[in-house]
């Protein structure tokens, strides 16, 4: 599983939530994502990613990867349990009523957007 990926695809989707800004149906979904992840900490007493989670509502930019570290972390430590539990917060977060998902495959470069996923080989030649 690339827990990486889910992470900051769930961390992503809070944005608009902590900063009060974007489309209504974000800032909502990402309310509900707070929530979640909210309760699961507290049902967990994990006072550390709890605290995380309040840091990054404060200053989402600053804690981004802090919080993306954490729920990485849990998942590595327990896949059968915080890693499906990731993974459905991961899955809620692709599905932003739109149209669909992206997904983007190259080499050297790719682009996605919101809720999407893309791949980067990056190959080096010989010399």
């Amino acid at each position: 599983m690339n827990w990486l990926a889910m992470a900051m695809t769930v961390v992503s989707l809070l944005v608009p939530f902590a900063v009060k800004a974007g489309e209504e149906a974000v800032k909502k979904l990402g309310g509900d994502i707070y929530d979640t992840l909210k309760k699961r900490f507290q049902a967990d007493k994990d006072d550390d990613a709890q605290e995380v989670l309040d840091n990054y509502m404060r200053k989402p930019n600053v804690y981004k990867n802090t919080l993306g570290d954490v729920l990485v972390q849990k998942a590595e430590q327990n896949p059968d349990d915080f890693g499906a539990f990731l993974q459905a917060l991961a899955e809620k977060a692709g599905d932003t009523g739109g149209s669909g998902g992206q997904t983007a495959i190259g080499s050297n470069i790719a682009q996605a957007d919101r809720g999407s996923s893309a791949t980067v080989n990056v190959n080096k030649q010989d010399e």
